[in-house]
């Protein structure tokens, strides 16, 4: 059969309505269709407890809802069209004795299945569940914009459709981009795309919501937990009352986008860097509005620093004598706070700094750049003190309150705890999916407050429980092992050189193939124990063990064959060398009755046998017990081969001979039948000219 007659068959199985005749106890039968008006093909559909409600939905905004009808009410149905289509008929004078649908009894799907008025959502849906009462059916749909909305329609007659409750200000409708503690450890503040939030640290629960116009980029909480300042992606810097959830005032500080706002050590002002290459220099004061005399707060500029380069972070000392700015040249420059006059350089990232921060005792700073490296400087000379190495881009960097201990996050997901006065890794916090964007840690140290590409935010907190580093690390071993394959990448072989290179690479499949290897011996070699055992006693053979007999197999021979010959051909090395020493002795001694009866799988047997003589040559002559197995291997073996060999050849020549002679029967076959034309063609010529010669 070709390609297009077996298309031809495949669509006419998968449009025919009756199904194949398969020994089954459960067969389904195709009882009707039911047409959506919604396009495209159904992503998800959900029924109610007693399957009584059916709601499907595509990629769409539109939620169809079908009920199933009682028996009673499908035929009332029934007969109300079979009443309609006589009284039609009627009035056009037709004859309908003989119509198949009035003499029908059993109501069709049509007549069982009626379609409920159609819920039209704002946006996309995304999943759909529903609750049937004795008059109402209630429906809560997921959408695509993260919120959930509660309607209800009656089962009745009517077409009306409520939306009874809608949930959409608990969440961020997009990623969520910044994160920070308030200073009391009390409330959350997150920054999305489209608004900022605040959430409480107990609850969980979102408290306050204010849009935004534009993306935020950084966020700061102002001393008192009253008001908090978001830098924007168009540059603008707005300063919300946490109380009111207002806006109170939006500046525009720079050019280009906000990406750093640092709140000065006494709490006076604050710095701000952005994409427009400039530091800024804020202090906070109270604004009598021109409207009323209630005072609000607002910011003064003060001072400017023009930079060269785009600002990736700005950071200024605890102790207020210098500020880092981290630039998109790869550097990090330190100026003297009062004067901005330039300090110092750090060189040494090959791309940006994402994220910094600086030590309580404003004596180490540490950098965090999307090279996978972390760097520990010291301030007083700007040395580099330490260099560490991570797997994946890093995304923000935090120092726990007076303590050298600091906690980083990057694109894998992952939360880490440092030391560094000790230079090492402490803990590893594992829980986003994907890419972790940034995390803050709360004034006290005990807590951490993490958000991710998952759209999750992912909240820590510290116990008393005891930290042993050598534990961390072995369980971090063991997860890794679990990675990679239980007997490492590179193939070790006994007694020989520590990396063998084998053309084939060692796979998970060849691992299990070693596994099965090893309990076929182990059941060969507890059978024959048995055998043995009860052969010496004097009482009846064991029975064969259930995993003989599920390879459907009589005898340990045919069993060891059948594990060779399920063994890939280009993993048959692999598997060879995962086995211990112990089971290759035995498995060469196993494979002399193989070799002293001919059948097909005599070639992996003796490829087997020869790859373990050559790769372990050196152990194996080392070992007195298998000497004599190795020359009478070596007698069997050259003896099947040859013999097997032999057969081949002569099964080749065979076939040659019977090719030969089918070609000679053709050739004669055709000569003949050239000669009997020729003859035939010669008998129409004379006759031809015997007839005009008359």
């Amino acid at each position: 059969m070709n390609e297009e007659e077996s298309e031809i068959k495949m669509s006419e199985l998968l449009t025919s309505d009756n199904l194949l005749d398969f020994a089954s106890s459960i067969k389904c039968e195709k009882s009707g269709s039911l047409m959506r008006e919604g396009p495209g093909r159904v992503v998800s559909s959900a029924t109610n407890s007693t399957n009584h409600v059916l709601c499907v939905h595509g990629h769409g905004k539109l939620l169809e809802l079908f009920i199933f009808s009682g028996d009673g009410e499908a035929l009332e149905r029934l007969r109300n069209r079979q009443r309609k289509f006589r009284k039609k008929a009627s009035k056009r004078d037709e004859n309908i004795e003989d119509t198949a649908f009035l003499n029908e009894k059993n109501p069709a799907l049509q007549d069982v299945v009626r379609r409920l008025p159609p819920i039209l959502t704002d946006y996309k849906i995304r999943s759909a569940d529903l609750v049937v009462t004795q008059t109402h059916v209630k429906v809560v749909v997921s959408m695509a914009d993260n919120t959930l909305a509660f309607y209800s329609l009656s089962l009745g007659v009517g077409k009306e459709v409520k939306l009874i409750r809608k949930i959409s200000l608990h969440g961020h409708r997009s990623n969520v981009r910044v994160i920070s503690f308030s200073s009391d450890n009390l409330a959350m503040f997150t920054g999305g795309s489209e608004s900022i939030k605040m959430w409480s640290r107990k609850t969980l629960n979102c408290i306050r919501t204010v849009e935004t116009s534009s993306a935020v980029q950084c966020l700061c909480v102002l001393p008192g937990d009253r008001h908090i300042l978001a830098g924007l992606e168009d540059g603008k810097l707005l300063v919300i009352d946490i109380a009111a959830g207002d806006i109170i005032e939006s500046i525009s500080a720079h050019q280009k986008d906000l990406k750093s706002i640092y709140m000065l050590p006494d709490e006076l002002g604050c710095v701000t860097g952005g994409g427009d290459s400039t530091v800024k220099l804020w202090q906070l004061e109270l604004v009598t509005l021109p409207s009323s005399d209630r005072k609000v707060l607002s910011l003064l500029h003060l001072k400017t620093l023009e930079l060269d380069e785009n600002v990736q972070c700005a950071r200024v000392s605890p102790d207020n004598k210098l500020l880092a700015v981290a630039l998109l040249d790869n550097t990090v420059k330190i100026f003297f706070m009062d004067t901005f006059k330039h300090f110092i350089d750090l060189y040494g990232h090959t791309l940006p700094v994402n994220d910094m921060d600086i030590s309580y005792d404003s004596s180490i700073i540490i950098t965090a750049s999307g090279d996978k490296t972390i760097r520990i400087w010291g301030l007083d000379y700007g040395d580099c003190h330490r260099r560490l190495t991570t797997e994946s881009t890093l995304t923000s960097i935090k120092f726990i309150p007076m303590t050298h201990q600091f906690f980083t996050s990057d694109k894998n997901g992952n939360i880490k705890h440092w030391d560094a006065d000790v230079f090492e890794r402490v803990l590893t916090l594992q829980g986003h999916r994907g890419e972790c964007r940034n995390m803050s840690v709360s004034g006290n140290g005990y807590y951490v407050v993490s958000c991710g590409q998952d759209n999750v935010i992912r909240l820590y907190e510290k116990t008393e429980e005891p930290l042993v580093l050598e534990d961390e690390r072995e369980e971090e071993r063991a997860q890794e092992d679990d990675k990679e394959l239980a007997t490492g990448e590179e193939t070790n072989v006994y007694g020989g050189p520590s990396v063998l290179a084998l053309p084939t690479k060692k796979t998970i499949s060849s691992e299990k193939a070693a596994e099965l290897l090893l309990e076929c011996l182990n059941v060969i070699k507890e059978y024959k124990d048995n055998l043995l055992e009860s052969e010496n006693k004097g009482v009846d053979k064991p029975t064969l063990p259930i995993i003989m007999t599920a390879f459907n197999v009589k005898t340990t021979d045919d069993y060891l064959l059948e594990i060779i010959k399920r063994i890939r051909s280009s993993e048959l090395e692999e598997v060879l060398l995962l086995m211990p020493f112990s089971s290759v002795c035995y498995f060469m001694e196993a494979l002399i009755p193989l070799l002293n009866h001919m059948h097909h799988g005599i070639e992996p047997v003796v490829r087997s046998l020869i790859f373990l003589v050559q790769t372990l040559h050196k152990p194996i002559s080392s070992v007195n017990d298998m000497l004599p197995i190795l020359r009478q291997l070596n007698v069997l073996a050259t003896k099947k081969t040859n013999e097997f060999r032999d057969l081949v050849g002569e099964n080749l020549h065979s076939l040659m001979f019977i090719n030969n002679s089918q070609e000679e029967e053709e050739l004669v076959f055709n000569i003949t039948q050239n000669v009997q034309k020729k003859r035939k063609r010669q008998k129409q010529k004379l006759l031809k000219s015997v007839i005009v010669n008359i």
